[in-house]
């Protein structure tokens, strides 16, 4: 039995793909997350189909007590060790505090590796490529209930990387590049006849820059963009956006966007800051893609913007 753990509906998708690729295996899956919505439900539901056993543990609100935050680490632990041993671990967050102490049990006995997260892969200032600095009374905690795990303990004993970005260096050398998406057909559309929508794909900054998230509005109105696609995350009551439609599905971005083409006679135009989801449509056909730079994007993302230029996105300078 192996064991791979998501905690967002884009990993979901990847593990889908992972599992796949061992036709011969069987896969015990878990959703570690805090968040509990359509999306999330859609792809745990369609996920646990190709695994032997499926659980979602859905933790107590982030960042609002640090006792919320002991007593969940508490609870993975103990859970633990009513699980089974595993031949092999497959995890995204290698950075997550959460799931280093649920894994701690594993350490010695079972074999890891690892899989995207997303552009934090290959944006090498990431999170995913330093490890947090915690206080004595974190660190204390943490020695407490027994978390061994660390970011760069995952990434020394990771076996092997799957990715879905071709040709680009990751956290561990060794890496298994997956396909997530084939282009769509459109072949059959009329191209004179399509009707052109515009999007902005969000993201939940505001959980980490309130006032670039606050700039939202003013690029919607400037560009003429009529629709917004939310993140899983994000909560659409941080937006102040009367007069948009959003749009409402169980699908990630990706999905939604693929399912349009190949079933409607649409183009689209799709505007964001810096989300992910892009590369992963821009050789689309009937896709335009726009990543927005702002002067106020943080300096820890500026580099993505280079990958975005590189593989085809149109980055549009801003003040």
């Amino acid at each position: 039995m192996n064991l791979i753990i998501c905690t967002t509906p884009f990993q979901m998708l990847i593990a889908e793909k992972i599992i796949h690729y061992y036709p011969n295996r069987k896969f015990h899956l878990f959703v570690i997350t805090h968040n509990y919505n359509d999306k999330y439900i859609y792809y745990y539901n369609r996920l646990r189909g190709f695994c032997e056993n499926s659980s979602y543990i859905k933790l107590l609100p982030q960042g609002r007590s640090k006792i919320y935050t002991l007593l969940d680490l508490i609870y993975l632990r103990v859970y633990s060790f009513f699980l089974p041993k595993y031949d092999t671990i497959f995890l995204a967050n290698v950075e997550d505090i959460w799931i280093q102490t649920f894994l701690s049990r594993y350490i010695n006995t079972s074999n890891i590796c690892t899989y995207d997260d997303g552009t934090a892969n290959i944006i090498y200032s990431s999170y995913l490529y330093k490890e947090k600095s915690y206080g004595f009374i974190n660190r204390f905690c943490f020695k407490l209930i027994g978390k061994k795990f660390t970011l760069t303990i995952f990434r020394n004993v990771s076996k092997l990387h799957f990715t879905i970005y071709k040709f680009k260096r990751n956290i561990i050398e060794k890496t298994q590049y997956i396909e997530l998406y084939s282009k769509p057909n459109s072949a059959e559309l009329s191209i004179d006849n399509r009707e052109e929508i515009c999007i902005f794909l969000g993201q939940p900054i505001y959980q980490f820059d309130r006032k670039l998230y606050d700039t939202i509005p003013k690029f919607i109105r400037k560009y003429n963009i009529e629709n917004y696609f939310c993140h899983p995350r994000e909560d659409i009551l941080n937006l102040k956006l009367p007069d948009i439609n959003f749009i409402k599905t169980e699908f990630i971005f990706e999905d939604y966007i693929i399912r349009m083409i190949n079933e409607n006679n649409y183009k689209f135009k799709v505007y964001t800051f810096f989300s992910g989801a892009i590369l992963n449509i821009v050789n689309f056909p009937n896709v335009e893609v726009y990543a927005i730079k702002s002067q106020s994007i943080p300096e820890s993302v500026n580099s993505i913007y280079n990958i975005f230029q590189d593989s085809g996105v149109n980055v549009i300078e801003e003040e």
